[in-house]
């Protein structure tokens, strides 16, 4: 079965689903996607033909939350100018994945983070499955959403118990004569 885009299809076992291609947006890669183009290249010295180098379902629930992180800050997560700084960053095992100037862009919340950092497992063996990630999506939607009627309540408790400037300033006036004097 395919989907509506030409390039999008729906497997119904694993296997059928595993590719040896190198494709997609390189900063959305997978590592195991990134070291597909480099495992296929016969001019290596390490090269061999029997090794199955490749991507399957699991190298989209690391694109998603490439995405995700995309969407809620506008810039690619694992952007870096130089490539083999990018490759070695989301391949190498010990390098950070998210950078601090990365967790700024979603204001270091808790609950954001424990999702990327569920998401972005290197091991695609350890990587989580569809199912996983929508339930965990929904958790943290929830959170979200709890956090910000929080804070939506408690700014309206705070306009509540502070005066509006305008409303001081009519008080003032009303206790202030013309020439700047009060009442008696």
């Amino acid at each position: 079965q395919t989907c509506a885009l030409p390039i999008c299809k729906v497997y119904t076992n694993e296997l059928d689903g595993y590719t040896t291609r190198n494709r997609g947006t390189e900063f959305t890669k997978s590592p195991e996607m990134l070291n597909v183009a480099y495992a296929s290249q016969k001019t290596r010295k390490t090269y061999d033909r029997r090794r199955k180098v490749g991507a399957n379902s699991a190298s989209d629930i690391w694109s998603i939350g490439c995405l995700l992180f995309e969407l809620l800050t506008g810039e690619f997560l694992f952007y870096d100018s130089d490539w083999v700084r990018f490759f070695i960053r989301v391949t190498a095992p010990g390098q950070e994945l998210l950078a601090p100037e990365r967790r700024e862009m979603i204001l270091n919340n808790r609950v954001l983070l424990d999702f990327f950092e569920f998401v972005f497992v290197r091991d695609p063996a350890y990587r989580p499955n569809i199912t996983d990630l929508i339930n965990r999506f929904k958790y943290v939607r929830a959170q979200l959403t709890k956090d910000s009627i929080k804070r939506q309540e408690e700014a309206t408790q705070r306009a509540k118990d502070k005066p509006k400037q305008g409303q001081v300033a009519a008080l003032a006036a009303a206790f202030t004569s013309p020439k700047g004097e009060r009442p008696a």
